[in-house]
């Protein structure tokens, strides 16, 4: 146990502070590993919390410019077959400029949504049927946000870690 923290201590710039408590022959140290808990806490911040840079955001909105109609023709199309098939979700098919892309119901059935992930799967690309990313739960509200509107139904949103 104790190679082991010294271990974690050591890959995490573990601190080892002894406090003595009490007096004389009777007193006794603990050891407190404030460099493990700083250096855990840190690093699940920073793995675990999504950040929504303006490059990052630049990047999904340039390349929603650079092939607007083949999204659009990629959204009528999903819609369509979702509609047909009565399935309650579609993948669509591969593309160069996206790396993942899916259609799907809202969780109420109030809308349609089209995600697509540019390259960052907390910040995709989000069509939204009814124009209302309250619709988009776990992407857009209710464990996302919406970080920027494009145009009518097409949003940037950023996902939650969870």
């Amino acid at each position: 146990m104790l190679k082991l923290r010294a271990l974690c201590g050591e890959l995490l710039g573990g601190v080892q502070v002894k406090v003595m408590v009490g007096d004389g022959d009777k007193a006794f140290q603990r050891h407190f590993w404030f460099g493990l808990s700083l250096g855990f806490a840190i690093v699940l911040t920073a793995c675990l919390r999504p950040v929504a840079t303006p490059e990052a955001v630049q990047q999904v909105e340039d390349t929603f410019d650079a092939h607007r109609s083949e999204f659009t023709q990629l959204v009528n199309d999903a819609i369509h077959e979702l509609e047909q098939s009565n399935a309650s979700s579609v993948e669509l098919p591969d593309r160069s400029f996206y790396d993942f892309a899916g259609v799907s119901e809202s969780l109420e059935r109030e809308a349609i949504q089209v995600t697509f992930v540019i390259e960052e799967f907390y910040l995709p690309l989000v069509y939204v049927s009814t124009d209302n990313p309250q619709h988009v739960h776990d992407t857009c509200a209710n464990g996302g946000s919406v970080i920027k509107q494009i145009e009518s139904r097409w949003y940037i949103c950023q996902r939650d870690w969870n």
